[in-house]
């Protein structure tokens, strides 16, 4: 199948409603990579969100990507909110990766059975803080979000069960501070809670890199211009690992985040601290 190109519409949030603040990666479009029937699998560049459900923020839609390249008398699933477009998962809007979606209603609940009796395996590339000491690890900790999408999700005795399988791959060092040191680990998860990869990789001390909404306080991110201001908006998570897909990471890390130590939360200004 050819790739899909399409462009959304350039349209303003309604009235009283603030725009999100995770741009669309410049010039990147989602793909279908792979079409068979009643499936497709498609990229999603960060910045992009699998809008399970109905969603006014149109620019960066991925239902509506995939709306405007199968018509509803062929699709129908896709352009139903009733059965989340046909989305099987999701992903983070600031991360990338492979979305399996299903095309027809069939496709749907045979994915969807495929999913719940864990016959659909998932991993993430993760750029997280610090060295892992670890070559292997699981972490076995229950998750709670207290919200739809303002909330974090939080490693909690009352939370439901979740299991994340890691395995470190690379121990980095470089940046614009002597001191940053950060890893790559390929994370197989056995549940899919919410943002349960950035609560756990948190709950272990190696919350994911350029995160500023799961970082601890000892984390200090800046803008690689004048290392003030907003932090990146891009999480360093994304699926799923390749043959020969890993590398470094790419230059646009350099800069952004540095591991300080003894910051003082009150007295510090124009900077994402949590």
């Amino acid at each position: 199948m050819d790739r899909a190109h399409w462009r959304p519409p350039s349209t303003a949030p309604p009235d009283g409603q603030q725009q999100d603040t995770v741009p669309v990666t410049e010039g990147v479009l989602p793909e279908i990579l792979i079409s068979r029937p009643g499936m497709i699998v498609v990229h999603k560049p960060p910045g992009w969100e699998v809008d399970s459900v109905a969603n006014d923020n149109d620019a960066k839609s991925l239902s509506l990507f995939l709306q405007e390249h199968f018509a509803l008398e062929e699709c129908p699933v896709l352009h139903s909110s009733s059965f989340g477009f046909g989305f099987v998962h999701r992903l983070d809007v600031a991360s990338s990766g492979l979305v399996l979606v299903a095309t027809t209603f069939q496709g749907l609940f045979s994915l969807q059975w495929q999913k719940n009796l864990y016959e659909i395996s998932r991993e993430y590339q993760v750029v997280s803080y610090h060295l892992e000491p670890l070559l292997r690890r699981t972490v076995d900790a229950r998750v709670s979000a207290r919200g739809i999408k303002v909330s974090r999700t939080l490693t909690e005795e009352t939370g439901k069960p979740a299991a994340s399988h890691l395995r470190t791959v690379a121990h980095l060092q470089g940046g614009a501070a002597p001191e940053f040191r950060y890893c790559i680990i390929v994370i197989r998860i056995h549940t899919g809670r919410r943002h349960q990869i950035r609560a756990h990789t948190r709950s272990i001390g190696h919350p994911t890199a350029c995160d500023g909404w799961y970082a601890p306080s000892a984390v200090y991110i800046t803008s690689t211009s004048d290392q003030s201001g907003a932090p990146p908006t891009r999480a360093w998570v994304r699926t799923p690992r390749w043959d020969g897909e890993l590398t470094a990471p790419p230059k646009e890390l350099e800069g952004q985040v540095h591991a300080e130590k003894g910051m003082d939360v009150r007295t510090d200004t124009g900077i994402g601290i949590f």
